[in-house]
């Protein structure tokens, strides 16, 4: 249920004012619509440009969606200890194929070297 719903629950149930209840409703939107515009923009973000995983940051690679911290230290400890990656085979070893599934469209194509 979203909270928005429950103020006005909370004025009938605990007697709040009309005036302070409509007060927290539309504190309670903004912030909703902030965050909503905050997830919005960092995901369009990450479409727009891809994310090159061989030279990204730890920081850079927790703003994957679905890519825990874990994941992204395995991924920056498997490419020092192993050099760059070649195609995703090579981070599929280092993380689950669900989580890879969710991040391809975010990372950068990989170019074999030749």
């Amino acid at each position: 249920m979203r909270p928005v719903y429950l103020l006005p629950m909370l004025r009938y149930s605990i007697g709040i004012k009309p005036a302070l209840v409509l007060v927290l409703m539309m504190l309670i939107l903004a912030v909703f619509e902030t965050f909503k515009q905050n997830y919005i923009a960092k995901d369009m973000i990450l479409v727009s440009s891809r994310l090159d995983i061989n030279k990204a940051s730890l920081e850079e690679l927790l703003a994957l969606p679905k890519l825990s911290k874990t994941n992204a230290m395995a991924m920056i400890r498997f490419r020092m200890e192993h050099g760059p990656y070649h195609d995703l085979d090579e981070l599929a070893q280092v993380i689950q194929s669900k989580t890879l599934r969710q991040i391809q469209p975010y990372v950068a194509n990989f170019e074999k070297e030749k």
